[in-house]
């Protein structure tokens, strides 16, 4: 596709629990219906012995195969483990591979849906995913056989879907987009004028959504089973695998039901044992009041880092299913008063994945004048760094993060910072570059804030390790992958865009 734009960019919504597939056609994006009729396909996949099985149908026979059913694969993206392993082959199967998986499927059905050859795909990713997330988002769509010419924030891409549609009451100002998927939440803030989406602040968690008020119901569950019934289901026994499915489907169906009833019958049958009770949705938002909070917390932080207060906001645009819950609506309202309306005329489900098919033909050709958006400002999630030690520091082990590029900074951007070199005298000395994400000044935690780590070798000996030498420069590209170059300012040795990612 070189000296070429893709004909046909969709956009892909790749959920945790439910992703969907669009495509800006007839002058408006439009949904493909899977081959059930639905526009909402389940993020499952079935390993069958013949080939992975995606969506409603892995999701029907996952109550009979659930030790080969792969489930929220989108929480483990970016991490450097096997999202599963075949029993009979000890095969393993990446994050990346799994959801090329699901992309793969949605694209098929697409194509048939709509007649024509998806030859890529725009993909939403959370506004807090990190850069190995992202990159390995990109490697997804790449390995399902499609090109990635953009990852987009799905706030953003809500945002674009409600200025492109013109939602009455809808003015120029300053939003908060809560986006409460099935695993990730944040909050952005953004200005919206006429003809331009401005983001100023995100702040939110990889691991919280509603899977996380569903688990609580299902823990629930599972302790009367042990302590009534006498019942104990092992997750990590695959002969326990189809009745803990069971479990979860049905814990899954009764916190859906407590956002429309004031209480949910559970009934619940595994190994011979029965437990039947009802529950209130007060129980329920008791229950779940940490994470409420923790929500809640989250949405003040984005509200504060953009300089403003709750109650001075234009407007909350709602996005993900896990809004619908009546206590999440009960919360925004408490936080920013009844003069603030809330924007959920676009399906909370169908928003995210609106607005990558509009941005997907802005990327391809002919969309000039036709998209009321023509210009969309993102902003870098997290202040990256380097992780480096004060000289003066007499634990030799401790690193601090010296930031080169502040959170919240326009991108795409590029910045550039000098450090000392500590070679203790050696010739042929080598630099150990780590880039992080944190605050400037914070301690640095390998596990949480590591981005990537790469050596320049071979370099003179640092005679004053206060002196400059080593010139590393931070790029954030338009969909918010990073890329780093450092080089040595005496020898004038350099090295780039050295990604070393195990998890992709």
């Amino acid at each position: 596709m070189k000296g070429k734009k893709p004909d046909s960019i969709a956009g892909v919504d790749l959920g945790t629990t439910n992703s969907v597939i669009t495509l800006f056609k007839g002058g408006r994006p439009e949904a493909a219906e899977n081959p059930e009729g639905s526009v909402i396909t389940p993020s499952i996949v079935l390993m069958g012995k013949n080939g992975p099985i995606v969506g409603e149908t892995a999701h029907s026979m996952a109550a009979i195969q659930a030790d080969r059913t792969v489930r929220e694969v989108k929480r483990m993206m970016g991490e450097d483990v096997d999202a599963y392993t075949d029993p009979d082959t000890g095969k393993g199967y990446s994050p990346v591979e799994i959801s090329s998986f699901i992309i793969r499927h949605l694209v098929e059905y697409a194509q048939e849906y709509f007649g024509c050859e998806i030859d890529a795909v725009v993909i939403t990713v959370p506004a807090y995913f990190k850069d190995a997330q992202r990159e390995a988002t990109k490697l997804a769509g790449e390995k399902a056989g499609v090109v990635v010419p953009r990852v987009i924030n799905e706030p953003t891409a809500a945002l674009m879907a409600y200025c492109y549609g013109k939602r009455s009451g809808m003015e120029d100002g300053i939003y908060a987009v809560i986006d409460l998927g099935g695993g990730t939440m944040d909050c952005t803030l953004a200005y919206v004028t006429d003809g331009e989406i401005k983001i100023v602040s995100t702040h939110g968690s990889r691991r919280l959504g509603g899977t996380d008020y569903t688990r609580l119901i299902y823990n629930l569950v599972l302790g009367r089973l042990k302590d009534e019934a006498g019942v104990e289901l092992d997750p990590g026994d695959p002969s326990d695998a189809a009745e803990l499915f069971s479990v979860w489907e049905k814990c899954e169906g009764a916190k859906r039901l407590l956002s429309k009833l004031e209480s949910s019958p559970i009934n619940v049958m595994a190994k011979g044992g029965q437990v039947s009770f009802e529950l209130s949705r007060k129980e329920f938002e008791d229950m779940t009041k940490d994470k409420t909070q923790e929500i809640r917390d989250n949405c003040v932080q984005a509200i504060e880092q953009a300089g403003t207060s709750p109650e001075k906001l234009d407007g909350v645009v709602l996005v993900g299913g896990a809004t619908r819950m009546p206590r999440i609506l009960q919360m925004i309202e408490d936080l920013c008063g009844e003069g603030v309306p809330v924007f959920k005329d676009i399906s909370t489900d169908l928003a995210v994945a609106n607005g990558a098919a509009i941005c997907g033909y802005q990327l391809s050709e002919g969309s000039a004048g036709v998209i009321p958006v023509q210009k969309v400002t993102e902003s870098a999630t997290f202040d990256i760094g380097v992780a480096a030690r004060n000289v003066d520091d007499p634990d030799p082990t401790r690193f601090v993060i010296r930031r080169i590029i502040r959170k919240g900074t326009e991108i795409p951007c590029e910045a550039t910072k000098k450090f000392g070199m500590d070679s203790n005298g050696a010739e042929d000395a080598a630099a150990r570059l780590i880039i992080a994400e944190g605050a400037d000044g914070q301690d640095y935690r390998e596990e949480k804030d590591k981005i990537q780590e790469f050596s320049l070798e071979g370099l003179p000996a640092s005679d004053n390790p206060r002196e400059p030498r080593l010139e590393v420069t931070i790029k954030v590209d338009e969909s918010g992958i990073i890329a780093c170059r450092a080089r040595d300012l005496k020898s004038g040795k350099e090295i780039e865009n050295t990604v070393q990612r195990k998890a992709l």
